[in-house]
């Protein structure tokens, strides 16, 4: 399984054609034949004739900076986990132009059509803060659902959460906040792709582990026994 998103490529003021290559996986019987770099090759291939002139690809461990080295990838650029500082909020346009300015090396350039999406979809907006500039988004599913769950308090409405679930203690977290279910769906295409039945079932054993250990260190017995008060969100 692989995953290619157009994106644009800036270098040395010049801009190109660009992909992005996530979600690289096989099979787990299936590996050690070399068929994720077969897979790589022949999309390097595809792209180069549809007129690409690099791909960009985020290893999502640190043994995979060395496999995709010797395909011949070579490390750019990194990105840190840092938690955001706040700061004075700037427009879009003032954010772009300073991004561009700080990236001198090869980097991604968004355009207006992602920047739009960031700020409907996710709420983005865009900050000057003391080591530079940040884009956080407003309105986190944590942060609202308080608010939906006691806006339909009485009612025989069902309340399901999506996005950001990806362990079962961001399944417990859910609970704990209100809602009745909580939706998973992205790592289930991994899981699927990259082990079929079995991956799912991993998949959902460790949920499954992971929410039974949050319970208990929470002192929740049952599903119904978790509480808002077992939770805090930290803003």
């Amino acid at each position: 399984m692989l995953h290619v998103l157009p994106q644009t490529l800036t270098m040395e003021g010049r801009t190109y054609p660009a992909a992005y290559l996530y979600a690289v996986a096989t099979r787990e019987d299936c590996r050690g034949r070399g068929l994720a770099g077969t897979l790589l090759q022949f999309t390097e291939a595809l792209l180069e004739r549809l007129g690409y002139r690099c791909a960009v690809l985020v290893p999502a461990e640190q043994p995979l900076f060395g496999f995709y080295a010797r395909l011949g990838y070579e490390p750019v650029f990194l990105r840190s986990r840092t938690p955001f500082p706040g700061g004075r909020e700037i427009s879009q346009a003032e954010y772009h132009r300073r991004r561009e300015a700080l990236l001198t090396g090869p980097h991604m350039t968004y355009g207006p059509e992602l920047y739009a999406y960031l700020q409907s979809a996710y709420g983005v907006r865009f900050y000057e803060t003391d080591t530079g500039i940040a884009a956080a988004g407003d309105g986190y599913t944590a942060e609202v659902l308080p608010e939906i769950v006691s806006a339909l308090h009485g009612s025989s409405t069902k309340i399901l959460v999506d996005g950001g679930i990806r362990t079962g203690t961001d399944i417990f977290k859910a609970l704990a906040l209100g809602a009745d279910a909580a939706v998973i769906a992205r790592p289930f295409v991994t899981a699927v792709y990259g082990g079929g039945e079995e991956g799912v079932r991993l998949y959902i054993e460790k949920l499954a582990g992971e929410l039974a250990d949050a319970m208990q260190m929470c002192g929740a017995r049952t599903l119904a026994d978790i509480t808002p008060e077992m939770v805090r969100i930290c803003k």
